[in-house]
């Protein structure tokens, strides 16, 4: 056996091309949230305002979107409080 054959079988992610409406207020002004390090290119969307960095690490329920527009932040199902606009 090779050890291509050996290799665990991943389903390939697909990539949303478009994020997903905002479950609190129905808004699409929708960026996602960025967790972990912060590299220039992201820092670059982040002051672009095409994503946001996460305000705190969490083990479970990392939030995944931010909307714009109430300050709902959720993934999945789950959603978290609203954050206050700064």
């Amino acid at each position: 056996m090779t050890n291509k054959e050996m290799a665990p079988k991943h389903p390939k992610l697909k990539r949303q091309r478009k994020p997903p409406a905002c479950p609190e207020c129905g808004s699409s002004v929708v960026v996602p949230t960025i967790h972990g390090v912060i590299t220039p290119s992201l820092q670059k969307s982040i002051d672009a305002g095409n994503a946001v960095r996460a305000d705190r690490e969490e083990w479970e329920g990392m939030t995944k979107w931010y909307c714009k527009q109430c300050g709902c932040d959720w993934r999945g199902e789950w959603r978290r409080f609203k954050r206050t606009k700064e």
